[in-house]
C-alpha cells in the first residue's frame, strides 16, 4: 500500500508555510482592525459587551439577523460597496423595530477573497448605518478565503430592547384602525434576484442605473417618533404600520 500524497519539503522548495502563504494576510487584518478601532474604540476582545438600559421594568431583548441578499451583486457589478452596509443594518434593524423594540447594538460577519478597500467602503456604510438606526457597532468577523471566495458576503445580527407589556405582536389590530405607509427609498434589499434576472434580459449595464444602489431606509428614528405619539404598531412584512 502506497501514500496517496507525496511528503512535501518546504525548506526545500524555500517556502514558509504560515497564512500568508495559504493566501491570508494577518497583518492587513490585523491593520484593519486596528483602524476601525479609531472609528469605533469600544471595538475589540473575543466578546462584544454592552450594559441593559435601566428604566425598563421587565425588559425583553430581541434580537434579528440577515443579508443583504444578491444586491450584494450589483455592488460587485458597479464596483461600488459605499452603501451595501446600511442595507446590512437596515435589513435588521427593520425587522426588530416591527415589535416595539428600540435598536441596541450590531455585528457584523464579512466573507471575502481579499481586504481591501471595499470592505472598508462596507464598514464605513455599517457605521452609517448603526448611527442612523441609533445603535451601536458592538464587533463583528472579517474573514478571508482567498482560494474559494469570489465575492463578498455579508451577514448581520442585530438586538433591541422593549418593555414586556409595549410589546407589538397584532394582537390588538381591529376594523376601522388606520393604515399609515412609511416610504420606501426604491427596492431596498428585497427581490433583488427578479432584478438580476431582468437586468441580465435587459442588458442593462448596472453602472448606468446608480438608483439600484440607494441604501435602504432605515425606519428606526421614524417609528420612534411613532411610538411616542400613538398606542400601538403593527407589523406586516417587516414593515410598520399604525
Amino acid at each position: 500500500m502506497t501514500d496517496d500524497f507525496a511528503p512535501l519539503d518546504f525548506k526545500k522548495e524555500g517556502i514558509v508555510l504560515d497564512y500568508k502563504t495559504a493566501g491570508v494576510d494577518i497583518d492587513a487584518g490585523n491593520k484593519f482592525v486596528e483602524e476601525l478601532k479609531r472609528k469605533v474604540p469600544k471595538v475589540g476582545g473575543f466578546g462584544g459587551m454592552f450594559n441593559v438600559p435601566v428604566g425598563y421594568e421587565e425588559p425583553v431583548l430581541v434580537s434579528g439577523t440577515d443579508g443583504v441578499g444578491t444586491k450584494i451583486d450589483i455592488a460587485q457589478a458597479a464596483g461600488d460597496y459605499t452603501t451595501i452596509g446600511i442595507d446590512l443594518v437596515a435589513m435588521c434593524v427593520n425587522d426588530i423595530i416591527t415589535c416595539g423594540a428600540s435598536p441596541l447594538y450590531f455585528l457584523d460577519y464579512i466573507s471575502t477573497k481579499k481586504l481591501d478597500d471595499n470592505v472598508a467602503d462596507i464598514m464605513v456604510g455599517i457605521l452609517k448605518g448603526c448611527e442612523i438606526a441609533g445603535m451601536q457597532l458592538l464587533g463583528g468577523e472579517t474573514a478571508e478565503h482567498p482560494h474559494y471566495q469570489m465575492k463578498i458576503d455579508l451577514a448581520g445580527f442585530c438586538t433591541g430592547i422593549v418593555e414586556k407589556k409595549k410589546i407589538i405582536d397584532g394582537k390588538s389590530i381591529k376594523p376601522s384602525d388606520r393604515i399609515i405607509g412609511l416610504a420606501s427609498s426604491g427596492l431596498h434589499s428585497n427581490g433583488y434576484s427578479i432584478v438580476n434576472y431582468l437586468a441580465r434580459r435587459l442588458k442593462l449595464n448596472y453602472c448606468n442605473h446608480p438608483e439600484l444602489l440607494t441604501p435602504t431606509t432605515i425606519y428606526a428614528p421614524v417609528v420612534k417618533k411613532l411610538l411616542e405619539n400613538v398606542d400601538y404598531l403593527h407589523p406586516l412584512q417587516s414593515m410598520p404600520l399604525l
